[in-house]
């Protein structure tokens, strides 16, 4: 083979070369609209925020996970292999919803697209240890609205100018405010985190004493996430 064949070859190879690298898949905290935003122990964290009309890279969840959605939106998804199949957001978690993947049990390897035109976003939170079983503790009289070997979650709604009692977990735990607002996290009473938008968040030692407070003119919305 001579110089030249050589390289009409490589010319010709190349588009599959390219789409083949396209198509490799990545970690889903390596894929770069799943922002890692947290790694600590553990624990990893990531932002996710596909723009309107964009397309993620193949991507694989191998973690129990739990996600915090703050702005569904009309999505496709193609498992890595498969066809594009339309989801239905009417069927799908709403805004503020709180849910949970075993991907342990059932890992996926997938690419999604963002079919409206506004951004999709949620928080994910990937566990890689084998978590605590046993119930978590009511928060305040009130059960978890998610609880599980990994995590167990709450939903706080405080009007304009309200504060919760104080109280702790015997976890770390991720705080998200959900919609518009003005929140703080009060911690042993003292100045704390401010909140101020959707998908604001902070994350709390175990033992530590904190209040949520309504610091706004209106009603707001928060989950706390605690992460066995």
């Amino acid at each position: 083979m001579n110089d030249y064949t050589a390289f009409l070859l490589t010319l010709a190879l190349a588009p599959s070369a390219i789409l083949a690298a396209t198509d490799t898949p990545v970690p889903v905290f390596e894929e770069p609209r799943h922002r890692l935003v947290y790694d600590k122990g553990p624990i990893r964290i990531f932002n996710t925020n596909i723009p309107a009309t964009d397309t993620s890279a193949y991507h694989s969840h191998g973690e129990p996970t739990v996600y915090v959605v703050l702005s569904p939106v009309k999505m496709r998804n193609q498992e890595l292999g498969g066809e594009w199949v339309d989801l239905d957001p009417a069927k799908g978690p709403q805004a503020g919803a709180i849910f949970f993947k075993n991907y342990r049990e059932q890992p996926q390897t997938h690419r999604v697209q963002n079919m409206d035109t506004k951004s999709f976003q949620v928080i994910g939170i990937g566990h890689a240890g084998d978590g605590a079983p046993g119930a978590a503790a009511p928060l305040a009289g009130q059960p978890a609205e998610l609880d599980n070997q990994w995590f167990a979650a709450w939903r706080t709604r405080l009007p304009a100018g309200e504060t919760t009692p104080a109280h702790r977990h015997g976890h770390p735990v991720l705080l998200v405010q959900l919609g518009a607002g003005n929140s703080v996290v009060l911690e042993r009473g003292g100045p704390g985190s401010e909140k101020t938008v959707a998908g604001t968040w902070s994350i709390h030692d175990a033992g530590v004493e904190h209040q949520l407070r309504n610091i706004g003119a209106s009603e707001v919305e928060l989950v706390e996430i605690e992460m066995k």
